[in-house]
C-alpha cells in the first residue's frame, strides 16, 4: 500500500491511492509519532471483491527500500467486513502485517498510531481496549512524509463505496526537533470516482465521503 499513481477512473475498476493529503515536514525533521481516531463509516450497499483501505500512514520518500507504516482500516481482502491492523508496506525481510482485529461495525471508534522507539517503529492499531501491534525495524529509514488516504481495488460500481463519511480526527503529529506540529495538508486529489471528496476540515480532522 505504498503511494502510487491511481487508475481507471470512469466506469472502469479503481486500483491504487484514490483520495488523500499529504505534507513533508521541514527538510531537517523526521517523523517521531503520529496518531488518529478512526470514525468507521457506514458499509458499502453491495459487497463484491472490492477492498477498501482507509489509513494514516507515515512513508520514507527518497530513501531507498521505500516503506510506510501505517495502521489500516480496511473492507474485504480476504475478510468479512470490516477489519483493522498495523500494516508496514512492504519491505521484503520484515513483518508486513499484524493479526487484525474484526468484530465492530459502521460508527464504530478506533484509534491507531505509529511511534518511533529507540531502532524501532511501533505501529498499533485498537479498538475497545483491544490492540493489535506491529514492531518494525527502522533499518536506516527516514520517515519524512504523512498522509491521511484511500486506497481502493476492484470497485467497479459507486455501490462498492463505503458511504457516508470515513472521519479522521484527533489527528496527532510530532516530528523531530520541533515537538507536536500544526499541520497544513496538501489536497493531493480533487473531486473522485462517485462524488468523491476529501474534505480538510483542521489540521486534526479529515474526512473521506463517497455519494
Amino acid at each position: 500500500m505504498k503511494n502510487q499513481t491511481q487508475r481507471g477512473f470512469k466506469g472502469q475498476e479503481v486500483n491504487g491511492w484514490l483520495d488523500y493529503c499529504s505534507w513533508y515536514p521541514p527538510s531537517a525533521d523526521e517523523v517521531y509519532s503520529f496518531t488518529a481516531t478512526y470514525t468507521v463509516p457506514n458499509n458499502p450497499a453491495v459487497n463484491s471483491n472490492q477492498v477498501l483501505f482507509y489509513f494514516i500512514g507515515s512513508q520514507n520518500n527518497g530513501g531507498s527500500d521505500v516503506s510506510i507504516l501505517q495502521p489500516v482500516l480496511t473492507w474485504g481482502n480476504g475478510l468479512s467486513g470490516w477489519s483493522y491492523a498495523s500494516w508496514n508496506c512492504c519491505p521484503a525481510g520484515q513483518q508486513q502485517e499484524s493479526t487484525p482485529i474484526q468484530g465492530f461495525g459502521a460508527g464504530a471508534t478506533l484509534t491507531g498510531g505509529i511511534q518511533a522507539s529507540g531502532s524501532n517503529w511501533i505501529v498499533t492499531s485498537t479498538y475497545n481496549g483491544k490492540s493489535t501491534t506491529l514492531n518494525v525495524p527502522d533499518a536506516s529509514r527516514d520517515f519524512n512524509w504523512v498522509d491521511v488516504t484511500l486506497e481502493t481495488y476492484n470497485v467497479a460500481t459507486c455501490s462498492e463505496f463505503a458511504t457516508g463519511p470515513m472521519t479522521f480526527s484527533n489527528m496527532v503529529l510530532t516530528i523531530d526537533n520541533a515537538g507536536v506540529v500544526t499541520v497544513p495538508w496538501g489536497k493531493n486529489t480533487g473531486a473522485t470516482e462517485c462524488g468523491g471528496v476529501l474534505n480538510i476540515i483542521s489540521s486534526s480532522e479529515v474526512t473521506i465521503t463517497h455519494n
